[in-house]
Formats: structure tokens, sequence, C-alpha cells
């Protein structure tokens, strides 16, 4: 198929993180949460980051199903089967070249064997790994593999080629298609919405989904980077020092900037002729220092908010309500384990604790035992005869069954999980509120504050030492379940966040005030000098800051790298021109044939749509007169079947005719779509090899009826266990309950024929051979009522009843009737599903009387198919003569 070629040839040129995130979508669908984790490793890895635990592998053509060219492949034979479930070695299955296979089995008989090996080795679009026996402990675990046996281009000879799990699929198996449930949930472009695109489309909208995701994940990292440049602000200047500061970031020269941190020793001195010369003239100083401790009060009045509220009334309110709720669940875990001390039968002798915390741990310990390693797959307690005790490892005793239960109850009660849940919320509390920064004012800003503004800093002691008493307060009354303790009270007047605030105003307006009289010509050098000297001291104290800035600056840029390498723009692009080829008109033409092939509604059209958010194409389903979207007013099935008409529109683009396989189609299908569905698939074998699994006997009616009306070459299977051998076991044909009439008949032809020649006097064997004959010969004649003589007016499973079927039925000869109920009495008599008294019972036939019955019921079913062929060729002539009555009066066209 061209879509997926093209989308190979791009996905050539991708980065190895991308292509490899692609070929995780085909082959699964979805990225999981481990399948992103991997990617962003290797995307991190491709921008300059730490190798990747795991190797990049890109998108190929094993990985997408239909990428094989435009060969016609045709599925022959599915044999050697090894390793497949839990079937013997050696199962095969026959598929016809031409026209329909159809494989019937029940749940469990192995039908859903065959059809996983068909998609893995036909590269499905979703595939579900085949496993060996599950219930075979082998290690390592063999691997599943089979024969194919198929014809390419109708060439002379067959192809053989052995499958085996993990290993590259043949190229042209990829031209066999397949659908499943999960073919047409993936033409879904979001799940429950009524949008479709061809196989592929949808693949690039999940990568660009999945890449938004990403970019979410990695936003989500680099937010935890913190990049405050205003901490440096003290080192910026008309200097070296300041000149690298202001241009700090991941290229930053370490080396250089702990040069210029190593003081000479003449520094110091310098440093304080600069600073006595210059501040008997210069306010500038004052007025630095001034703009400085207001910096440092902004930073303070941050940590102080982070701080203040973990001990504000609201946050004490709310740490005693959660300490309320612990206790109350705690109380009501109390009756429980009263209850299971003391109320229960058999509870005298329990160990102290048991029921606590301690214990609790140990029993859900010893279920994962029990449940992952012991016993597994089995509930805990496993309490099957011969159960032991996990922890113990002897065999259990009823009353230890009992207790077990008693103690698994106990466990899943809610007073149990209520606790537990209350517990953890409050030891998250407390643990946040012990771990809180209560003294978030640094002492260099304490100093500088007491230098200048006793009664703020005072203001600051007072306060810091009030939330610590709170705090303390708090985890006194949690402690000793006792609030009845008064509660400190914090300073009166404004919260200290605001007074900061105030204060780092006030003191920006003094140094505005004290540059307002200084001569900026004035001593210029000396000035620079001096701050030169200073920026390298407060570069010294302050080093180790600016190099783990510049080292989270190099990690921030890498996760910038990697977040703009996530972008989804190329992607859409690449969707959109996608789209623009192959979602076309013809496209939805066909699929809006198939549609209405397989019954939609008149009132439901499809229409192309451009979604301008993602800049793509897609097919939309619209329902006339309504606004409301078609996915909530469809069903299931309906949807089922849109997507289902997408699959068929796009083999009617394909440029082969390759075998096409539906694994259960008829899912969330009513009965008219199901018809519909039978007598669509049967059209399509006339144009290409179609292989049907099912396990819906309805369906499977419908198939037959259809096939049966158009004549249609059919191969009937049936897969089911054979006695001692297990499941997959095929055998031609269908079960005796989904056959119609005539191969039943041929079934009863072939038990009287095995009767030939059994003598005048029948021993009791081949008594119960007669009398099996006509038991089926009665179900024949049963189903032979409804198939041929009322010539299937009226089906099972259907509320449909055929009127013009009807006209076939009428004028049944009273002899040929007659003849027909006396063979039906004589099936009646001779079966043992009637209950007849001794008087009554009969003698059992001869086998020649039973191939008579059987010759004479197949003259009466040749003589009624005569005369609904008959019916059929009347209805015909005056169905033309209608039309040519009405070509001839319609108006010519003006």
């Amino acid at each position: 198929m061209a879509l997926v070629d093209d989308i190979l040839a791009w996905a050539g040129g991708l980065p190895a993180w991308q292509s490899d995130a692609l070929r995780r979508l085909f082959r699964n669908g979805a990225l999981s949460v481990q399948d992103q984790a991997e990617v962003l490793a290797l995307l991190q890895e491709h921008h300059g980051g730490p190798a990747a635990a795991v190797a990049a592998i890109p998108l190929s053509m094993d990985d997408v199903s239909q990428a094989g060219g435009t060969a016609t492949v045709r599925l022959i034979k599915l044999d050697r089967l090894e390793n497949v479930n839990r079937f013997p070695a050696g199962r095969e299955l026959s598929l016809v070249p031409e026209g329909l296979t159809v494989v019937f089995g029940e749940n469990g008989a192995g039908k859903s064997g065959y059809a996983r090996v068909l998609k893995n080795a036909c590269r499905a679009r979703v595939r579900q790994a085949v496993l060996p026996d599950a219930f075979v402990g082998e290690r390592p675990r063999p691997i599943p593999s089979a024969d194919v046996t198929f014809i390419i281009d109708g060439e002379k000879g067959h192809v053989t080629y052995t499958w085996r799990q993990g290993q590259t699929s043949l190229d042209e198996l990829g031209n066999v298609m397949v659908y499943d449930s999960a073919c047409g949930t993936d033409y879904l472009t979001r799940e429950g919405a009524c949008e479709y695109q061809p196989y592929g489309l949808p693949h690039l909208n999940r990568l660009a989904t999945a890449q938004r995701e990403m970019q979410a994940t990695i936003e989500a990292e680099r937010g935890h980077i913190r990049l405050n440049r205003t901490a440096f602000d003290a080192l910026l200047g008309n200097h070296d020092v300041g000149r690298l500061i202001a241009k700090l970031g991941k290229d930053t020269d370490l080396v250089r900037l702990r040069e210029l941190a190593t003081m000479k020793p003449e520094d110091e001195p310098r440093i304080e002729e600069l600073t006595r010369v210059l501040g008997t003239m210069n306010p500038e100083p004052e007025a630095r220092a001034a703009e400085l401790l207001a910096n440092r009060l902004d930073t303070a009045v941050t940590a102080v908010k982070q701080a203040q509220r973990f001990v504000t009334d609201r946050a004490l309110d709310e740490i005693k309500e959660r300490h309320d709720k612990q206790r109350n669940t705690e109380a009501v875990l109390a009756v429980a384990q009263r209850r299971l001390h003391e109320d229960q039968p058999g509870a005298e002798g329990l160990l102290p604790g048991t029921g606590d915390a301690v214990w609790k741990a140990l029993f859900e310990a010893a279920e994962r035992f029990s449940t992952k390693s012991a016993y597994p797959g089995h509930v805990h307690p496993n309490l099957d005869d011969g159960a032991k005790c996990v922890l113990c490892q002897t065999p259990l005793a009823d009353d230890a069954k009992a207790r077990m239960v008693r103690f698994a109850s106990y466990v899943a009660e809610d007073a149990s999980k209520n606790a537990q849940e209350a517990n953890a919320v409050m030891t998250q509390t407390m643990n946040a509120v012990g771990q809180a920064n209560l003294s978030p004012v640094d002492q260099t800003t304490q100093d500088e504050l007491k230098a200048r503004d006793v009664a703020l800093y005072d203001l600051v002691v007072e306060t810091t030492s009030a939330w610590s008493d709170r705090r303390q307060w708090a985890q006194n009354a949690v402690a000793t379940n006792d609030w009845s303790a008064e509660r400190p009270v914090l300073p009166a007047g404004d919260p200290l966040d605001v007074r900061l605030t105030t204060k780092a105003k006030a003191l920006r307006d003094q140094a505005k005030d004290l540059r307002a009289a200084l001569d900026p010509q004035a001593k210029v050098k000396l000035e620079q000098e001096l701050a030169a000297l200073r920026s390298r001291v407060q570069l010294g104290k302050q080093l180790a800051e600016v190099e783990q800035f510049v080292e989270d600056s190099k990690a921030h840029n890498h996760l910038t790298a990697c977040h703009g390498g996530l972008n989804p723009k190329t992607v859409s692009r690449q969707m959109t021109k996608l789209a623009g080829i192959y979602v076309t008109d013809a496209l939805a033409d066909g699929m809006n044939e198939e549609l209405a092939k397989l019954g939609r509604r008149r009132s439901v059209e499809p229409e192309l749509v451009g979604r301008t958010d993602v800049g793509k194409t897609m097919m939309a389903l619209k329902v006339v007169d309504c606004d409301d979207p078609a996915s909530q007013v469809l069903s299931e099935g309906e949807q089922r079947a849109m997507s289902l008409a997408l699959f068929l529109a796009e083999l009617r683009l394909q440029d082969h005719r390759s075998t096409v396989v539906f694994d259960d189609p008829s899912t969330s299908f009513d009965h008219h779509h199901r018809r519909c569905m039978a007598l669509r698939l049967a059209e399509l074998a006339k144009e290409r090899p179609v292989v049907v699994f099912t396990h819906d006997a309805v369906f499977l009616a419908e198939m037959g009826g259809t096939v049966a009306q158009t004549g249609q070459p059919v191969l009937f299977q049936t897969v089911s266990w054979s006695e001692g051998q297990g499941p997959g076991f095929v055998t031609p044909g269908l079960t005796w309950e989904t056959m119609d009439t005539a191969a039943r008949l041929s079934q009863v032809r072939d038990l009287g024929a095995a009767l030939k020649g059994v003598g005048d006097y029948l021993d009791e064997p081949a008594k119960e051979r007669v009398k099996l004959a006509y038991t089926k010969l009665r179900g024949t004649i049963e189903r032979a009522v409804r198939e041929v003589f009322l010539n299937n007016t009226v089906q099972p499973f259907s509320d449909v009843v055929s009127v013009e079927s009807f006209g076939a039925v009428v004028g049944f000869p009273q002899d040929q009737w007659e003849e027909l109920t006396r063979i039906y009495d004589r099936c009646c008599e001779v079966t043992d599903a009637h209950d007849t008294n001794a008087a009554h019972q009969l003698p059992i036939p001869h086998p020649d009387e039973l191939l008579k019955d059987i010759n004479v019921f197949d003259g009466l079913l040749v003589a009624a198919r005569r005369r609904g062929s008959a019916y059929r060729g009347e209805r015909q002539k005056r169905n033309e003569a209608r039309k040519k009555v009405f070509t001839a009066n319609a108006e010519p066209r003006s």
C-alpha cells in the first residue's frame, strides 16, 4: 500500500529515538509508560545526554502491515504448528486460494490460535504475541512456530515460509490484510470519536500526541530547575566579574571565575584605603548597601510566605481535623480488631497484636507470596484440599481455613483501609510541618536589619519564635492526643512578609535620595577599582552558588533542546501532506458505498473534514439534521460498521488481490448488520480469497444462507477439542448444529451406506447405529422444513419474514407431505429421544428400509427445490415485464 510505503520512506529520515517511537506505535498501538520513559532516554542521548539503557530500533517493514509491495499473495495452508498455545505439535489448517474459507469454533476450541499465528506472520495492525502452553513450566519457554504456504501472483508452485515468534516476517506476507476488533479500533483517531483515517495516519497522530505528552514530562522536569539570576545582582557591574556574571549560563568559563574569586595579599589593604577615601565624600556605598538589603529582603519575603503557611490558624485547624479523622478511623479499626479477637467463633487463642499494622503488613506480604509464587493465579488464601499455609508451609486444617477466611475479610474491611489512608495522610502532613523551614531570614540579613532597624529585627525574632512554638504545640497535641493547651499567638499587626516588603521599598527610596546629591563626574576611576575588588570578594563568597547555576544552566539547556525536539510540527506537516494524498474523495466514496452495503442508516453520511488544531484531514461521520456528534448518537456496533467500511474501502484501492482475513468480524453487530456483512464478504470472495474465523453461530448461519443463495464456493471447517489431544483439531465441514440440509443429508446417507451388508438380523451395535441414523434423519427433516419446504420464509435468530419466499411454499402436494410425515414419524418412533412403553415398541427398521427412506426424502427435497426454482423464474419474468412497462411509460427528459 503506497501510504505505509511513504511513511516508511519518511521514517528513514527521522532521528533514531523518533523512528523507535513510531515502531512501538505500529507494534502495540500506543506507548506505555515504560515505552515513553525509554523513548525519552533515547531522546536525551540524542541531544548529548547519558547513554540510554536500551538501543533504538528504527521502524522497518516487519513492523508495518500492508508494506509488501504490489504482489498478490494467496494463502493455502497453515501447518506444522509447534508450541502454539496448548496445541499438540503438527496441527494444520487448510485455506482455499480462491473463494471463501469459513472457520468455525466455539470459545476456547483453538480458533484464536490459528488467527494469532496469521496476525503475526502477516503483520496485522495490532498483534498479540503467540504463547506456548501456559501450563508448562519449561524455562526458557519454547518459541512458537508454524509453516505458512502461499502462492505469489498466481505463479505455479507453492512457497512455504517458516514463521517463528520474534523473528522478522516475510515481506510478501505483509500484503495479507487482517481485520479484527482491534483493527476496527485502530481506525478511530480519538477514543469514542467517529473520525476515521486509513491505516498509518492514526499512528502518526498518536506519535504527535505522545510527543506532546513527553514534552509535558520534559517541561515538568525543566520546571524543577530554578535559575534565579537575581541572587547574583550584587556581582553585576562594569568590571571583569560583572561582565562574566551578566552572561552567566551554560557556556560560562568557570576557570576564569575561580581565578577572579582568588584574592591576592595586597587586595584587602587596597579595599580599606579606597573605602576610607571615597566614604568621606561619596554617598553611593550607603545607597548601594540600602539597595542590597532591599534585594535580600525580597528574597526573604518569598521564603517567609512559604514558611508561614504551615503555622497559620487555618493550617493548624486543618492538622487538628486530619488528626481527628485519624483517631476516628483508628477507633473504628479497634472495634473491628475486637470483633476479630472476641466476637467470632474460634477467636480465642489469637496472638497479641493480631489485627494491628505490623500483623496486617505480614498478612499482605504472605498474600503477595501466595498469589505470585506459591499459588499463582489463585486468590489468597488458597483453601483447596492439600493447600498449605504459605508461612509455616503445613496443610491447613478446617479451623485454620476458617481463621484465614476471617483474616482476609478483616484485611479487606473498610475500617482497615480507612485507618491506613488516614494514617498515611497524617504522616505526610506532620512530615511536611516538621520539615518546614521556620527560620527563613538568613543571619546576614538579620544582622543588617539589627544595624538599621532594631524594631523590625525584633519582629523577625518574635515571629519566627512564635512559629516554632506553634509547630511544637501542634506536634505535642498530635503526640498526646490532647488539643486543650492554649494555642501560641502570633505577633499583632501585619504579617511578617508585609512588614519586610514595606521595609524593602523604604530602603530603595533612601538609596534614591542619597544618589540625588552625588556628582557623577567625580572619583569614577577609584569607584570602578573599588567595585571590581569588592565584586571579587563577593564572588569568592558565592562561588559555589555560581558554579551550581552554571551546571543547572547546562541541564536546563539540554532539556530545552529535548523539549524542542519533541515539537510535533514535523509530524503534523507529514500527516497533512499524506492526508492530502490518501484521504481523498475516492476513499470517501468507497467508504460510502461500503456503508450502504453494510446496511448503514440513511441519515449517516461520511464527509471529508480538515482539523486545524493538528493540521490533519480525515473522514468524519455526520448524522443528517443532528447537531450532536455521531459518536454520541451511533451505537458501538454502528461505529464498528463504519471502521469495517473504511477497511473495505482501502481494499478497493489496493494494487493486488491478496488474501484478506477476518477474525470474528461480527463483534458488536446485530442481526441486520450480520446479514449485510455476510453478503459483503461473499461478494468480496469473488474478487480475492477471504478467510473468516468466527465463533458466532448466528453469523455462521447467515454465511451459510448467503453462499447457498449465491452459489458461492466455500470451504467450511470446524475447530474443536479432540479427545485426549487438546484444542485446535480441524475437521472439514461444520458441526451438526451448524450444517445445512444438504450437508446433514449427506452425513445421514453415509451412516446408512456404512450399514449395508449387516444381514437380516441386527445385533445391538447395529440397532444403535440405525437409531442414530434415524435420529439424524429426523433432525435433517426438521432443518429441511425451514430451509427447503418453507423456502427460508422464516429464519432463526431473525425477526425477518420473507413474504416473497413464501410464494414457493404454496402448492405443496398432499401425497408428498404425507410421505414426508410418514418418514418423520418413523424417525420419532426409532429415536431414543422418545420414551415408548413396551407394548408399543416397534422393531428397529432394517438398514435397507433406512436407505429407502433416505432416498424418498431426497426425492421430496428435489421436488421442493424444483418448485422453488420455478417460482423464482416466474417471479423474475414478472419483474422484468413490470420494468418494461415502466420504461415505456416514462416521459422523455427535456
